[in-house]
């Protein structure tokens, strides 16, 4: 279950600064989390695993576009965005998708 859960959070790019504002505790108990020297309480774990679940499924969704036939996937990542840090990880993860697949990919920052 610890490696569960360090490997959901560092997937979705959730660091341990993240995770310490998010759950209201010291960063040093988020990097015990997820150096898994220390269990997260069970909400905090069940939340981690619903934020992963719904990265998988925008993931999904991503998937499907992927089988457009044969064009090139195309995103612009913009630094600058408020979501930037979150959309980063799921953009990745679709980068990977696309070269498992063969498909032509173009990943841009703006």
């Amino acid at each position: 279950m610890f490696a569960d859960f360090s490997l959901q959070a560092s997937i979705m790019g959730l660091t341990a600064s993240d995770m310490a504002r998010r759950y209201e505790v010291a960063e040093r108990t988020s990097r015990r989390w997820i150096s898994g020297k220390a269990y997260p309480p069970e909400p905090v774990a069940e939340d981690v695993a619903e934020l992963f679940r719904s990265f998988l499924e925008s993931l999904a969704s991503m998937i499907e576009t992927l089988d457009f036939g044969g064009e090139v996937y195309t995103h612009s990542l913009c630094p600058d965005d408020p979501n930037y840090k979150h959309l980063r990880p799921l953009v990745q993860a679709a980068y990977l998708l696309c070269h498992l697949r063969g498909i032509e990919t173009e990943i841009t920052f703006s």
